[in-house]
């Protein structure tokens, strides 16, 4: 069933039309979907491992009665749920068998996709009201560690990862009643933090996910609680946000992302006023990043001269003698009318590859 290109449905399952929930990549082409909210602002403990591909799921143990939070991450085979109670939960995703709660922690967890993983630990940033706490998760000791803090109390923000480098998202700073656009970056080897340049927009509870070297940032709120449909792109080599062409096919925020094959975003559940709830849309990266049909081949060429296995030579001519001659003038002059026949987005995006 396709909407307006370039938009498909995956499913439009009531199950999944919630808002502010926990939402998780499992196994490249599956997602775990857990807690958050449904479209008559009622709790929800069901938790679901939706097949990306095929919209159908498999229901999973419901979370704790008690449990009271919407956030989550995968790590070493666990995906992890934390909540407003200073409480955290846990489900072995081969089994599935139970939740498994962890020791309390003495912070407040609040709200928002904020929980993040880079594959071995969690990091929490803020998410309750004038808070700029970081913390990492030691699963191994089940044990949290302080971090140093961000430069600005948010909640309802986006997180991303890239490399090893995590990015805050908008979000609000409650102590001014201001919708934030900045961007926060938190070195991962380092342990510093710096900022990255501001979003186009202030919004707050919108979903992010990552392209590669691209995050993707969807939907939310701004200017007095607006919902929003856009989707706009951060190129992590060229620090620059680009507003994609392609916008959601509809108004949502609280809703999640995930990425599916490195190729695929999938867009889940998110509230809006005056409808019942969204259904699950994707879109192929081609359609989101501008230009992607040219950049792919220099993302390929990159990629290969990164490895080795491509060199970069000046290319060969010949006189009228027959002669061989290594000019560069002639190449220099082909690649400049190669460039005038791009508009400058592409130009741009192309520019960051050679």
């Amino acid at each position: 069933m396709v909407m307006d290109h370039p938009w498909e449905i995956v499913s439009n399952n009531d199950l999944f039309k919630r808002s502010k929930f926990a939402i998780g990549p499992y196994k490249r082409e599956h997602a775990i979907i857990a807690g958050g909210w449904d479209v008559r602002g009622e709790k929800l403990n069901s938790v679901v491992l939706l097949d990306l591909q095929t919209g159908t799921f498999k229901s999973l143990p419901d979370l704790p009665a008690e449990y009271d939070g919407c956030t989550g991450a995968n790590v070493n085979g666990y995906f992890y749920m934390v909540g407003r109670n200073d409480t955290m939960y846990r489900i072995n995703l081969s089994c599935c068998s139970k939740w498994e709660k962890l020791t309390a922690v003495d912070f407040d967890f609040g709200h928002g996709h904020a929980l993040i993983s880079d594959g071995r630990h969690l990091f929490w940033p803020g998410g309750v009201l004038n808070n700029r706490t970081f913390n990492l998760y030691e699963p191994d000791s089940n044990t949290w560690k302080t971090l140093p803090q961000m430069t600005t109390p948010r909640y309802g923000h986006a997180t991303a990862i890239v490399g090893q480098k995590i990015y805050i998202i908008g979000g609000a700073d409650d102590r001014n009643a201001l919708d934030l656009s900045s961007v926060e970056v938190f070195d991962i080897p380092t342990r510093t933090w710096c900022s990255a340049p501001d979003l186009p927009i202030a919004v707050y509870y919108p979903a992010a996910t990552t392209l590669g070297r691209w995050i993707v940032v969807t939907g939310g709120l701004y200017s007095d609680e607006r919902e929003t449909s856009y989707c706009f792109v951060f190129d992590t080599f060229g620090r620059e946000w680009i507003q994609s062409r392609v916008s959601l096919p509809s108004l949502r925020y609280g809703h999640g992302c995930v990425t599916m094959q490195d190729s695929q975003i999938i867009v889940v559940g998110g509230s809006r006023s005056r409808q019942k709830g969204n259904p699950i849309v994707t879109i192929s990266r081609k359609h989101l990043i501008p230009n992607w049909y040219f950049v792919k081949d220099f993302l390929l060429l990159r990629r290969l001269l990164e490895e080795g296995r491509a060199q970069m030579k000046a290319p060969i001519f010949h006189s009228k003698d027959g002669n061989e001659i290594h000019s560069t003038r002639k190449f220099i002059r082909a690649l400049g009318q190669f460039f005038l026949t791009l508009d400058l987005d592409t130009f741009r995006t192309v520019l960051s590859f050679v």
